[in-house]
């Protein structure tokens, strides 16, 4: 499985793109986010972020740590880790 990711967001990880930018659109209470956003610029908040790897882990059956947010802030980034957690 590739954990590359098209402009347009298609294909199987651009699936998952899609879901991490649903996911934080329900979170974060906003409406306009982009791939390349950042969790915390756009509202993030530690137990924002607890409720998003409960919700990945539900969705996608992959343990992603809260932490990977830090690390991973953006949601292509994030649509990344999840998908090599899932090829793993």
């Amino acid at each position: 499985m590739s954990t590359t990711h098209d402009a347009n967001g298609t294909g199987h990880d651009g699936e998952i793109l899609d879901a991490v930018l649903r996911f934080w659109r329900e979170l974060l209470g906003v409406t306009d986010i982009q791939p390349d956003d950042d969790f915390f610029d756009l509202g993030g908040t530690s137990l924002r972020a607890v409720r998003f790897v409960l919700r990945v882990r539900r969705e996608f059956g992959v343990d992603l740590a809260a932490t990977a947010l830090a690390k991973a802030g953006t949601a292509r980034q994030c649509a990344e880790v999840i998908a090599s957690l899932r090829a793993a």
